[in-house]
């Protein structure tokens, strides 16, 4: 597969280089690693999350299949793991089984308890105008994914310490064949085409890493043009791998 965003080597530098030094960081602080405890009673990344104030509440952004395949989840806070307390909500498709085939939404929402929320930094919290609140335009812009591979990050305790660290991965959405293919509705839902073995850094083919534990995390609108580039928004979330990534907004 040809790289993505052109041939011309200097201009996807250009576009890469900019969303690193300028884009990726505030991206990358509001998204959150999410830990359990592992049979040692140690910390064990396991999932992702968005931190998000609305109002006076402060929310954790996740995938309801994280909050129910991992209890017990905690979040860092002032420098310290605390599990994540608050009141739960989650999304369905409209007259679809929760959790069935045809349930295409996997969004969970936990209204953070007061004492958590004022534990976490100003910094690390998205606001609304964070959010693409756009519909999606099939082929108009890329998207950059972003979250924490557990993978990566089974080795990040040293003594009281643990470090995670975030993997960002630029994918294009799928062409207006691939929606009609799969019966996908592209104002609800993304479809971003994915191999692993066939991802890109700027100059180079590489294979990305096992994306497990990215679910939960953030799927950013990235306008294409240089103005635009400063309004990266929150667009989606991912929910599910395969040959295609599809994102719930």
């Amino acid at each position: 597969m040809p790289h993505p965003f052109g041939e011309d080597v200097d201009s996807r530098r250009s576009i890469l280089e900019y969303l690193g030094d300028q884009t990726l960081p505030r991206i990358v602080r509001v998204s959150a690693p999410l830990f359990v405890a592992n049979g040692e009673g140690l910390p064990l990344q396991v999932a992702t999350g968005i931190l998000l104030q609305i109002g006076p509440s402060r929310l954790l952004v996740t995938a309801t299949h994280v909050v129910k395949d991992w209890p017990g989840l905690a979040i860092n806070a002032g420098d310290e793991f605390l599990h994540v307390k608050g009141k739960l909500s989650t999304a369905h498709t409209e007259a679809a089984t929760a959790g069935s085939r045809e349930d295409r939404l996997d969004l969970a929402l936990v209204r953070l308890d007061e004492p958590l929320a004022k534990r976490i930094d100003d910094a690390n919290v998205a606001t609304l105008a964070d959010l693409d609140l756009a519909a999606p335009v099939v082929g108009r812009d890329p998207f950059m994914l972003c979250g924490y591979p557990a993978k990566r990050n089974r080795d990040g305790l040293d003594g009281d310490e643990f470090t995670v660290r975030a993997y960002s991965l630029l994918l294009h959405d799928a062409d207006a064949s691939t929606y009609n293919a799969a019966s996908v509705d592209s104002k609800t839902q993304l479809m971003l085409p994915f191999e692993k073995r066939d991802t890109w850094t700027i100059e180079k083919q590489v294979t990305a890493p096992d994306l497990k534990g990215v679910s939960g995390g953030g799927l950013w609108r990235v306008p294409i043009n240089d103005e635009a580039l400063r309004e990266t928004r929150l667009a989606a979330m991912p929910v599910g791998g395969g040959p295609s990534l599809k994102m719930c907004p």
